[in-house]
């Protein structure tokens, strides 16, 4: 898969929003990471207040004792579409009979979370009321 970036600008927003609008691009964040670089201008000045703040460096971000968790960091999409997004079947829950269940299937772009999408859609009307 061919990964291209486009930093926004003044001069390029209008461009990069109509591209965004019909799919051929997605707006992304860095996760930081000993190899990403920190965005530029203001967004750049965050990123690095943050890491001075927690006193962290992005070396840190580099476990020589387990490689396993160490992170070079990357780009990552802030937004993904939702796919095929289908409910089969609405019905009462035999387990729990005050409730529903919903069958739904659906697809979403490799590095997209399901658990995320469903957390969302069984979310209660009132999160903090309902203890969230």
């Amino acid at each position: 898969m061919l990964t291209m970036h486009k930093i926004a600008s003044a001069e390029t927003l209008t461009e990069i929003n109509k591209a965004i609008e019909t799919g051929k691009m997605r707006l992304a964040i860095p996760l930081i990471g000993f190899k990403q670089r920190t965005s530029l201008d203001a967004q750049g000045e965050i990123e690095k207040q943050i890491l001075e703040e927690e006193d962290i460096s992005q070396e840190s971000f580099k476990i020589p004792a387990m490689p396993e968790i160490t992170a070079r960091g990357e780009l990552r999409t802030a937004t993904t579409p939702l796919n095929n997004f289908l409910i089969s079947e609405i019905s009462e829950d035999s387990t729990n009979p005050s409730k529903h269940k919903a069958e739904v299937s659906f697809t979403l772009y490799r590095g997209s979370y399901a658990t995320i999408l469903l957390r969302e859609l069984m979310k209660p009307r009132n999160p903090i009321k309902a203890g969230f």
